[in-house]
C-alpha cells in the first residue's frame, strides 16, 4: 500500500488521481457492502489470532483462503479498491495462503521472538511473511473502514459547510478544531490524525508523462491509514470532501467553491430540478400569442408564441423593423416614397452596392 504525492494529485497502483480523492471513495463505501466484508473479516481473523498465538493453523488455512478471495471480489466492486491490480493479489493469495506458509510463519514468530532469527533466513520466511501480512489487513479491514467513516464523515460535513473558506487556510483553521494537538487514544479524534507510515522521497517519472519529478511516497501497513493520508494532503491543498446534492456521494472539487455535483450525470439532473416546478408537475400556463392574438395552453413556463408559424412570422417582422431603423435603409426607403416610379432594385444596385 503506497501513494506518490506529488503537488495536488496523486498515483495509487500506477493511476494518477487527484489528492483526497480515494479519501471521497472510502467514504462512499455502502453499509452493506462493510457488512459483506465484515462476514468474510470475521473468517479471516481466525487465522490470523491462531497465526499470532503460534499455534498450529492447518485446519483454518482452506476457509481463510476462501474468505480472502470472496474479499478480493467484493473489493473489485468497490472503488477504492477497485483501483488495486486484482488479478496480481489473487495471484498471492492462492500462492501464500496454504497450510506450509502457515506452519512457516509459526515458526518464524518463535525464532523473531526468542532472537534466534538470523539475517540470511528471513528471505525463507517471505511468502510465510505475505501470508500474515494479508491476514492483518484483510482481518481489521471493515472494523477499521465503519471508524473512519464514523469520524471523517463528521469532518467532511463541517468542510462542506465551510463554502466561504475552501482554502488551504480555511481548512487548516477546522483542522485544527477538529483534531487537537493532544494526542489520546481514548477521548475525541486526535487518533485520526496519527499514521503509521514511513515516508520516502524518490525521483520517478509519472503516468503520461517524460520528465522525471521528485515526490513524496508514502508506505502504509493499513488501507484506513492510506486514506486517512490522501484525505489529510488533500486538505494541504485546498482540496476536501464535498457532498453531492443530488446522489449524496462524497467527492472532491479541486479548489472550486460552489460545486455542488460529482459528475456531468448529476449535473444536468440538478440542472433539470432546478427549471420552473410547474414544467415537470403538470401545471398548465395560459398565454395570448403576440402573433395572431390566440390564447394556448402551456406546461413551458417561457413559452411565448402558440406554434412554429407564429415564431417565424415574428423573426420575419423583427427583422424588417431592425432594417428599417439603419440610417441607409431609411434614405433609401425616402427616395421611393418621393418618387414611385423608382425601381427599388435597380436603385439598390446603382448608389447602395453594398447592401
Amino acid at each position: 500500500m503506497t501513494l506518490d504525492f506529488w503537488q495536488d494529485t496523486v498515483i495509487y497502483e500506477g493511476k494518477t488521481l487527484p489528492v483526497g480523492a480515494l479519501a471521497c471513495d472510502a467514504l462512499n463505501v455502502p453499509a452493506d457492502t462493510i457488512a459483506k466484508m465484515n462476514e468474510q473479516c470475521e473468517k479471516i481473523n481466525l487465522l490470523l489470532g491462531i497465526l499470532n498465538a503460534g499455534q498450529d493453523a492447518s485446519a483454518l488455512c482452506p476457509i481463510a483462503t476462501e474468505a480472502a478471495l470472496t474479499m478480493l471480489d467484493i473489493l473489485s466492486q468497490t472503488p477504492p479498491f477497485s483501483y488495486m491490480n486484482i488479478s496480481k493479489h489473487r495471484e498471492r493469495i492462492e500462492k501464500v495462503f496454504t497450510v506450509d506458509n502457515a506452519l512457516k510463519y509459526v515458526e518464524f514468530a518463535i525464532k523473531a521472538a526468542t532472537n534466534s532469527l538470523q539475517f540470511e533466513e528471513i528471505q525463507n520466511f517471505a511468502d510465510a511473511m505475505m501470508l500474515q501480512r494479508y491476514t492483518a489487513v484483510f482481518g481489521h479491514l471493515a472494523y477499521s473502514l465503519g471508524e473512519y467513516q464514523t469520524a471523517m464523515l463528521d469532518f467532511a460535513e463541517k468542510t462542506d459547510g465551510n463554502e466561504a473558506d475552501r482554502t488551504a487556510e480555511g481548512f487548516a483553521k477546522m483542522f485544527g478544531s477538529y483534531f487537537p494537538p493532544e494526542f489520546s487514544i481514548t477521548e475525541g479524534n486526535a487518533w485520526m490524525s496519527t499514521l503509521n507510515n514511513s515516508v520516502q522521497y524518490i525521483s520517478v517519472i509519472r503516468p503520461g508523462e517524460k520528465v522525471a519529478k521528485l515526490v513524496k511516497r508514502m508506505h502504509y501497513v493499513s488501507f484506513v491509514g492510506m486514506f486517512r493520508s490522501d484525505l489529510f494532503e488533500g486538505l494541504c491543498v485546498g482540496h476536501a470532501p464535498k457532498k453531492c446534492k443530488i446522489c449524496g456521494k462524497e467527492f472532491t472539487p479541486q479548489n472550486y467553491r460552489n460545486v455542488c455535483y460529482c459528475s456531468e450525470e448529476c449535473k444536468k439532473e440538478g440542472n433539470r430540478r432546478n427549471q420552473p416546478r410547474h414544467r415537470h408537475s403538470g401545471y398548465l400556463y395560459t398565454r395570448t400569442c403576440p402573433v395572431c392574438l390566440e390564447e394556448f395552453k402551456t406546461n413551458h413556463a417561457q413559452k411565448v408564441f402558440c406554434c412554429a408559424d407564429c415564431a417565424e412570422e415574428y423573426r420575419q417582422i423583427a427583422a424588417e423593423v431592425l432594417l428599417k431603423r439603419r440610417p441607409v435603409i431609411r434614405k433609401m426607403l425616402e427616395k421611393v416614397a418621393a418618387d414611385p416610379a423608382i425601381d427599388i432594385n435597380e436603385l439598390i444596385k446603382k448608389e447602395y452596392p453594398k447592401i
